[in-house]
């Protein structure tokens, strides 16, 4: 019998800026847990990442502001900032997997992520229609779950919409399921589409 492994805690960051909305994708390097795909910025939850005690919402989201700024550079205004968006969990038949929870958050004024070609080797703003545009065209390296929430972000078209749905909505656990090449999550998750190709 298979042992399943237990997901490893881990958070996401929709970083946003208005005129027109864009959200930050970054690419990695070639190694790592999901090697030159475009991404959001973000990684696991460390021991270091808030109180021991704290909830893991509170740890997510300090391990959020600290792989935001490790990634890119960008400092984010806090934890309380982040508005929590979903929750990802990666099937149990896979063997690397991840409890991811994604928050969503304005940039501050002026942000640019520093491209330094070890923690990044690209970063981008990029419109989330167009993203999927890109996608579907094989230009643009994007594994479905980032795609599954570029398409609900591609429902509002300023950063004030997106946080205020998201605000009305309490996260929702997605656990999609992956088989035949695509994926689906549940029709209640929240998303405008319930089925993608796995890449």
């Amino acid at each position: 019998m298979t042992q399943r492994s237990e997901p490893r805690p881990a958070a996401t960051v929709l970083l946003l800026r208005d005129d027109p909305l864009r959200v930050l994708l970054v690419q990695r390097p070639t190694s790592g847990a999901f090697p030159s795909v475009l991404a959001f910025p973000g990684g696991s939850i460390d021991a270091g990442d808030g109180d021991p005690d704290d909830d893991t919402d509170a740890r997510a989201r300090a391990a959020a502001v600290r792989e935001t700024r490790e990634e890119t550079g960008i400092a984010l205004p806090g934890p309380a900032a982040l508005v929590a968006w979903s929750r990802w969990i990666t099937p149990a038949a896979e063997p690397r997997r991840f409890d991811t929870h994604f928050f969503a958050v304005r940039a501050p004024e002026g942000a640019e992520p520093a491209v330094d070609g070890i923690e990044l080797v690209a970063a981008r703003w990029a419109e989330p229609a167009e993203a999927l545009r890109r996608r579907e065209a094989g230009d643009w390296p994007i594994i479905a779950p980032t795609a599954f929430n570029l398409a609900r972000l591609a429902l509002s078209s300023r950063v004030d919409e997106v946080l205020a749905a998201a605000r009305a909505q309490s996260p929702v656990i997605v656990e999609p399921d992956l088989s035949d090449g695509m994926v689906r999550i549940r029709h209640d998750a929240g998303y405008p589409v319930t089925e993608l190709s796995l890449r």
